[in-house]
């Protein structure tokens, strides 16, 4: 995931995305891993926020790690 990323930062001529989302969840991989990826990429600074539309019940943001100074308050 991150080498994608990066290649599309250097396409887009930009240093970072706002906000990543995937379109589509593979449910074949536990959320948490996903989500982990996607962490991983913020740590990085290749992104700054991260949003999820497809999530159920399984995971809640409750479960989340508490927002940090590059989170916005209750995410």
């Amino acid at each position: 995931m991150k080498n994608f990323v990066a290649y599309s930062l250097k396409r887009l001529g930009t240093d970072h995305i706002d906000i990543y989302r995937p379109s589509r969840l593979d449910p074949t991989v536990p959320i948490e891993e996903t989500v982990g990826a996607i962490g991983d990429l913020i740590t990085a600074g290749y992104v700054r926020f991260a949003g999820l539309s497809e999530v159920g019940g399984v995971w809640s943001w409750a479960s989340a790690s508490p927002p940090t100074a590059r989170s916005p308050a209750g995410c």
